[in-house]
């Protein structure tokens, strides 16, 4: 029962950074999408093979434990995916989980899921359920050789597609200004960034398209265009 409470008491702990009135949202949402998608596995609270939720927050390099990222924002996020007239994409969900986000987005837009998570667990039980228009790795992306796997494997795929790389939290600012460096030697992508505190680290070309805060400025939704290098 633990493992499906935590999230819950993680949600109460962070109250005073989303605000009471988002707060309600988020349970609104979250009953409502849990009940109408029968979604109960994302709401474990995993962490076998990752650090700690308290160890994050102690430490600059960390490998982020399954969290669900809450309903509430990925209504937000399709809202602005709607209102720019984004879609027939790929989405690329690093840190995937129990893919929550492949369970919602596909209902609204046209898309093709990657999931890439590094608990082994969670990725078989995913790959097992051969789920239409997706595809699920369990790749350590602090290797160099999987990142560039990922990238060909986009490259092969994209056609006219657009890219979308979904980051809630899931790794510590060195790794993810890493990836992102990586994918934009190559490709132009949307990335959206759940909770980064800021965006001082990347050192690549990006234009900022939205920005939602909430109470404490380090609890946010970043949707930023990245540009490569050619």
């Amino acid at each position: 029962m633990k493992k499906y409470l935590y999230n819950l008491i993680l949600l109460l702990k962070n109250i005073n950074n989303y605000g009471i009135s988002i707060f309600f949202k988020i349970i609104y949402f979250e009953i409502y999408n849990i009940l109408k998608f029968l979604d109960f596995s994302s709401i474990i609270y995993e962490d076998k093979k990752s650090s700690t939720y308290e160890f994050t927050k102690k430490s600059k390099t960390y490998d982020t434990p399954y969290i669900p990222t809450p309903y509430y924002f990925l209504s937000i996020i399709s809202n602005f995916l709607k209102n720019k007239k984004i879609n027939n994409f790929i989405f690329l969900d690093l840190g995937c989980g129990y893919s929550r986000t492949q369970n919602y987005f596909s209902r609204c837009f046209k898309q093709f899921f990657l999931g890439v998570d590094l608990n082994k667990k969670i990725f078989l039980s995913k790959k097992k359920k051969k789920i239409k228009d997706s595809l699920f790795f369990n790749l350590n992306l602090r290797k160099k050789k999987n990142i560039d796997f990922l990238i060909k494997k986009i490259v092969k795929i994209k056609e006219n597609r657009k890219l979308i790389v979904f980051f809630s939290d899931s790794f510590d600012l060195f790794l993810l200004n890493r990836i992102l460096k990586s994918f934009s030697n190559k490709l132009n992508f949307y990335c959206i960034l759940i909770n980064v505190k800021n965006q001082n680290f990347l050192s690549i070309k990006y234009e900022r398209l939205f920005f939602y805060k909430f109470n404490n400025r380090q609890r946010n939704i970043k949707i930023i265009k990245i540009y490569d290098k050619k």
